[in-house]
Formats: structure tokens, C-alpha cells, sequence
């Protein structure tokens, strides 16, 4: 018998008709995958270290049960139609739920070591564990000796503003808020005083520096490590081990008709210090803290991607604050396949929601209701994207074919594309490129990448504006910045990683021409070749397609929409 085999193993790149089936298994599955872990989380409802989960968040580029839940219904179908016969994993969790489902019908071969794997996880664990002691006591022993005031005057009513902090967050001391740009242009002074910013701090490591930075801008902050104790640290720190001795419960987990139980346990256990699961405890005991200290708040913004941060956020406040009108902010596009962005029944009926979420286009409210049609809605301002809704140039402005590549946040999705763009200078020549790393990602890492694919000579400092207007095609992945290239009338290349659901956020109903998926180097090659060979005339043709759709999608920033965002506009009227 031939062999036919699909090698699941972690480096191993699936073949592309393969992934495109993977891909309409996602599409299929997700509705029920989100009632799946609905009623995984009816069991434990009442169990905040359970709440405050990536598995329990639908968190799916932090949680793998998803991705492997669809890898196998991939390998059930494949092999219900002989196109396959053998696999390979190196995954005991995952080969344990291929024998229990699919046993009789397949040749499994398990490639992983027992002892090798354990290690990988107590390494991978251990590498977070020290991550967190370092954060942590940094922020708090730093901030005792920086001492950061936060000016709330006489306990006035206040406005939290919950943004994400970068090492570039600043320039001379001035705040650049990445994530609301615009915002406090459209408040009074009066207004603005009663704004505080709450920050939530990414892949920073020299809190000492940041601090001082904190302490010498004009910018209003809430500083948590003005009001949190040592007590809430420990807490948090701690959470694994209370929510370890109740994960040995976890038994007969089905999926449709699949035991997926050892699926459910793979995701737990490599993941059982969770980052963003000790920053949703400590904003929930930080949200006790300031009841603690009589800090008033009229409202509370969260940047919301429906994570355990914002659902400790959201339990605390609604303990303490009951009165408090909470909003949660999407101000990105995201995927489909990014599921827990997406509100569930389930969460809404255990409050684990905010009173209202606020979307950055109209035409988003009706897609982020779609497993909780009674979701509450406002439209807000895209603060990020106001540089879209300008016109566009319908002429190149380079008389060189330029390539953008906008690298997104996940090292599986940017390491793919660099790696296999490192392959297209063998094919393609006569071209500019530029390179635009995220600022959230590990960049020493990127940098190594850069260099082994001789790619590093090509990084701009340019914003994203700007590179796009320079640029005639953009290759990126899971990114916002897809949208934004498509918005901008720029030819965009979608690339897969090779290994997993790919991750769209570009709605079904925008046209395909402004945008292609590619799944491998044949594919990209062909098309920057198809695009380097279109007219001026085709160029505007696309263009003319982005603007038909950039308004559905992109709220302009006004003085009447931004109060309304902010609450401080009465007669606004929420969508529901």
C-alpha cells in the first residue's frame, strides 16, 4: 500500500489543498466550538481562576484546543476518504486522542518523548514563571523608589481610559497613545482632567526607565502600582496552584462525537502559568484596591479582546462598582478564527461582559454579535485608522514596484513570511522593499529571523501610513494591518503559516480582488508577479473598490462621536 502520510509534527508544513480544507473546517466548527466551551464553563462558572483562563476565554492564539480540535476533524476526514493513511505527531496528548477516535482506521505514529516533551513544557512554563517574578516585582519595588504620583484630586468622579503601554510609547516625554489617537483633541480641559489613563504594560522589561517616563509626562495616568499590595502580587502569582488541583476533575470531555479530553488537558498543561490569567487577577484586586482608597468612577474603557485581563476587570468592577457604565473598546479587526474576541450567550448571562462594546464601524456591530445577538453596541471612532478615510492617490508614487511587509504579532505567522520571502529574491529581482515590524513583538527575535533570511537591511521607521502610501503591494498575515492595506487600495497577499487556520480579518463581503490568500512560495511568487504587471488604469480600478467599502467599516473621529464614546455626550443613544 502507499504511503500517504500528513505529518502534524510542530515544524512540519501541511500541503496546500490540505490547508484549505482546514480552513472550511474552522468555518464549520466555530459555532459549535463556542458552545463547547460554553458549557465547559457552566462546570466551573462561579471559579474566577477558572474564568480568568485562555482555554475559558476562547483565547485561540494562546490556547491550542481549537486549532487542535479542527486538526482532528482534518485527519477523520482525510482519512474517511483514503487520501491519507498514515500520521505523524509528536504531540502524546494529541497522538492519545487520535487512538481514541480514529484507531482502527489509520497508522498513528507518535514521534514525541515522554520525557523530552515534559521537559519542554517544564521549560517552556518555567521560562513564563520567571517572566512574571521578574515583571512583578520590578513594577512593584521600582515603583516605590521612582514614587509616581497619581494626581486624583478630591476624589472626584473619574474616567478610566485603559490603553496598552510599549518601550515606544513615548517621545521627550510625550505620550503617543498607539490605541487612541485623537481622543483627548475632541474633550475640554476640564474634560480631559477627569480622563485617566490605566495602562497595561506589553513586553515591557525596564520598568525603572518607563516609570521615570510615567512620572514626567503631563499625561493623566493611573498608576496600579499606586494602590495594589505585595498581598495582590502573591495572589495572582499563585493562581496555577489552586487551579491545578481542580483540572485532575477533567474527565469524558466530548466534542460533537470525539473524546477531546486529552486535548482539553494538552491546553491546560502548557499552559499552566498564564500571563495574561495573573494580569486578570491583579486588575481585579487593583479594582478592590481603588474602592479601598474611595476613588470614584463615572465610567470605565477597556481595551477588550474579551480576555481574562478584561474579565477580572469586569468582575471586580461589577462587585464594587456596580453603577459604574462599563464600555468595551474593539479597535481592531480581527478574524473569525480569533474566537474569543467574539462575546458569547454564555458570558453575557454570567455578567462577564461589559454594559456595552463599542466597535469601530458599523458594518462591525452586526459581526460581533454573532454567538450573542442581544449584545448592546455603540459606535465609536476608529482613533487608529482616521488616516484612511483620506483620499487616495490614484497614481504609483514610486516608479519602482515597492513591497511592504507588515509583520504581525504572532512569531508563526512572521517567522513564515520571512522565512519564505527570504526564498522569493531567488525569483523576483527589479523591486524596493520595506519591512515594518510590530511593536509588540519580540525584536531581538525578529532581528535574528532578519538576518538569516538577509532581510534586516530593510526596515523602515516609517508609520504605517506612511509605508503604505510608499508602497504598491503589502504581504502580512493575522493583522489589522490587512484591513488597512486593503483600505488603503494597496494589492494585499494574505500568507498562511503553513501549519494552521489561517487567521482572516477581512470580512467575506469585501471584494476578493483587493486582497489573495497564499499558501506557499509558488503562490506568492505568482502573484507579486500578477501585480507588478498591472496598468495605472487596474491600479485605480482597485482603489475605486476600497473606497466603495472604507466608510462601512471606518467611523470618522467628530467632537459628537468621541463624547459619546467618552459618556460625556447625554443624549447619546446606544445601539442595541
Amino acid at each position: 500500500m502507499k504511503k500517504n502520510v500528513l505529518d502534524l509534527s510542530s515544524n512540519s508544513i501541511l500541503p496546500k489543498e490540505f490547508l484549505s480544507i482546514l480552513d472550511d473546517i474552522a468555518d464549520e466548527i466555530r459555532p459549535n466550538y463556542v458552545n463547547f466551551i460554553s458549557d465547559l464553563n457552566l462546570k466551573y462558572k462561579n471559579d474566577i481562576d477558572w474564568i480568568l483562563t485562555d482555554l475559558s476565554s476562547r483565547n485561540t492564539p494562546n490556547c491550542p484546543l481549537f486549532e487542535n480540535i479542527c486538526k482532528l476533524e482534518l485527519i477523520k476526514r482525510l482519512s474517511s476518504n483514503n487520501q491519507i493513511n498514515e500520521v505523524i505527531t509528536n504531540c502524546p496528548f494529541f497522538y492519545k486522542s487520535i487512538v481514541k477516535n480514529l484507531n482502527n482506521k489509520l497508522i498513528i505514529i507518535d514521534e514525541s518523548k515522554i520525557i523530552v516533551t515534559f521537559f519542554k513544557i517544564l521549560k517552556n512554563n518555567l521560562k513564563k514563571f520567571i517572566v512574571l517574578f521578574y515583571s512583578y516585582l520590578s513594577r512593584f519595588l521600582i515603583s516605590k523608589i521612582v514614587r509616581i504620583k497619581t494626581l486624583l484630586g478630591n476624589k472626584r468622579s473619574i474616567i478610566i481610559l485603559e490603553s496598552i503601554i510599549y518601550e515606544n510609547s513615548f517621545d521627550n516625554f510625550v505620550f503617543k497613545d498607539r490605541h487612541y489617537p485623537g481622543l483627548l483633541e475632541n474633550t475640554t480641559e476640564t474634560e480631559k482632567s477627569t480622563i485617566f489613563i490605566l495602562p497595561y504594560y506589553y513586553g515591557i522589561w525596564d520598568f525603572f526607565k518607563l516609570f521615570k517616563k510615567l512620572k514626567k509626562t503631563k499625561t493623566n495616568f493611573l498608576i496600579p502600582e499606586n494602590f495594589l499590595k505585595f498581598s495582590d502580587y502573591y495572589y495572582a502569582f499563585f493562581s496555577f496552584f489552586r487551579l491545578s488541583r481542580k483540572i485532575k476533575k477533567i474527565k469524558n470531555i466530548k466534542f460533537n462525537t470525539m473524546d477531546v479530553t486529552d486535548l482539553v488537558l494538552d491546553s491546560y498543561y502548557k499552559n499552566i502559568i498564564s500571563i495574561g490569567s495573573c494580569e486578570g487577577i491583579i486588575r481585579n484586586r487593583l479594582i478592590k484596591r481603588l474602592k479601598s482608597k474611595g476613588v470614584k468612577i463615572k465610567k470605565f474603557i477597556q481595551w477588550f479582546e474579551n480576555q481574562p485581563i478584561n474579565k477580572g476587570t469586569i468582575i471586580s468592577l461589577k462587585t464594587h462598582y456596580p453603577n459604574t457604565n462599563i464600555t468595551g473598546h474593539i479597535g481592531i479587526f480581527t478574524s473569525p478564527n480569533v474566537i474569543g474576541l467574539y462575546p458569547s450567550k454564555q458570558e453575557l448571562d454570567c455578567d462577564l461582559l461589559p454594559d456595552e462594546i463599542a466597535v469601530i464601524g458599523k458594518n462591525l456591530a452586526s459581526l460581533i454579535k454573532v454567538y450573542c445577538p442581544d449584545l448592546k453596541t455603540l459606535i465609536s471612532p476608529a482613533f487608529r485608522f482616521q488616516d484612511l478615510l483620506i483620499p487616495k492617490s490614484s497614481n504609483r508614487l514610486s516608479k519602482k514596484f515597492t513591497i511592504l511587509i507588515i509583520l504581525p504579532i504572532f512569531k508563526i505567522d512572521y517567522t513564515m513570511i520571512l522565512n519564505l520571502f527570504g526564498l522569493v529574491n531567488t525569483q523576483i529581482s527589479d523591486y524596493n522593499l520595506l519591512i515594518k515590524t510590530h511593536p509588540g513583538s519580540n525584536h531581538n527575535f525578529v532581528s535574528k529571523i532578519l538576518s538569516d533570511n538577509n532581510l534586516i537591511d530593510y526596515i523602515t521607521n516609517k508609520n504605517i501610513q506612511d509605508a503604505l502610501a510608499s508602497s504598491n503591494l503589502v504581504i502580512t498575515s493575522a493583522s489589522s494591518s490587512a484591513l488597512e492595506s486593503v483600505f488603503s487600495g494597496k494589492p494585499t497577499l494574505l500568507i498562511s503559516n503553513g501549519s494552521s487556520v489561517l487567521k482572516n480579518p477581512i470580512p467575506s463581503n469585501i471584494s476578493s480582488n483587493l486582497y489573495s490568500v497564499c499558501y506557499n512560495l509558488d503562490d506568492i511568487v505568482n502573484k507579486i508577479k500578477y501585480f507588478m504587471s498591472l496598468s495605472n488604469q487596474q491600479i485605480i480600478d482597485l482603489q475605486k473598490l476600497s473606497n466603495f467599502n472604507i466608510t462601512d467599516y471606518i467611523e470618522p473621529n467628530t467632537l459628537s462621536a468621541t463624547q459619546r464614546f467618552l459618556g460625556l455626550d447625554k443624549s447619546a443613544i446606544k445601539n442595541e
